[in-house]
């Protein structure tokens, strides 16, 4: 996650100064985000019931602070674990499932949720397929990751210089979205007998993508 993507909850909000100005509402500041409840109430719906949603709409709609104020705190309600990702692109940033990995354990950690360790040179797919994958909070209840692509559009726009990282992780997010398996775990599994460690159908996490609308063509490309 790059530093741009620090949570706007961190500005300090109170009932004398309730307005992030020109940063979203953050998670923490959900009580002083109001007005929005209809969309808060079907956003949650349909996230909860798909497994993956795409959020489109005009630039400076309040997208961010739909999420992070008003569904995010629903979701854990429900037993999910909200993992916000605002992409790293540039010539020296980790590949892009790498990010993702990297942002799931600080949610993992941060949070308290006992997990299996991962596993030498195990990819983001793998370790959310395994048979074992159990994930509790310290209240002893199992959660589910729901990977949330922010500012999607920034794939299409800094991503133009770095065509290899994004046709990459393109077909990553396709296998993850789709549920099929990597080619190259295929192949693996096809010498190995060790498939009895995966769960190869289970789905066990949720996306959810937003975007500015003028790019949801290149999305569906």
């Amino acid at each position: 996650m790059s530093p741009a993507a620090t949570p706007a909850a961190q500005v300090q909000l109170d009932r004398d100064n309730p307005w992030p100005g020109l940063e979203s509402y953050g998670e923490l500041a959900q009580h002083y985000f109001s007005g929005r409840a209809q969309e808060r109430e079907e956003l949650l719906r349909r996230v909860l019931d798909s497994s993956v949603t795409v959020l489109f709409g005009k630039s400076g709609l309040g997208k961010t602070s739909l999420l992070k104020a008003g569904v995010f705190p629903g979701l854990r309600d429900k037993g999910c674990l909200p993992v916000h990702l605002r992409l790293h692109l540039h010539r020296d940033a980790p590949a892009v499932c790498e990010q993702i990995q990297q942002a799931f354990a600080r949610e993992l950690t941060a949070h308290g949720i006992d997990h299996p360790a991962w596993g030498a040179n195990e990819g983001l797919w793998e370790y959310l397929h395994r048979a074992d994958l159990e994930l509790w909070t310290p209240q002893n209840h199992l959660v589910r990751p729901v990977f949330v692509f922010d500012q999607f559009e920034e794939l299409f726009t800094l991503g133009r210089s770095l065509p290899a990282l994004v046709a990459r992780f393109r077909n990553d997010l396709a296998d993850l979205a789709e549920n099929r398996i990597p080619t190259a775990i295929a192949q693996r599994l096809e010498a190995e007998t060790s498939a009895n460690a995966l769960d190869l159908r289970a789905m066990p996490y949720k996306i959810v993508i937003t975007l500015r609308e003028d790019f949801l063509a290149e999305l569906e490309c």
